[in-house]
C-alpha cells in the first residue's frame, strides 16, 4: 500500500508537471 501511495503520488505529479509544461 506504501509503495502504491507513492507511484500515485510520482503519476500525480508527472501529470501536473506535463500539464503545467504543455501550458
Amino acid at each position: 500500500m506504501k509503495e502504491a501511495l507513492a507511484t500515485s503520488r510520482t503519476w500525480l505529479y508527472n501529470i501536473t508537471s506535463s500539464s503545467v509544461f504543455t501550458a
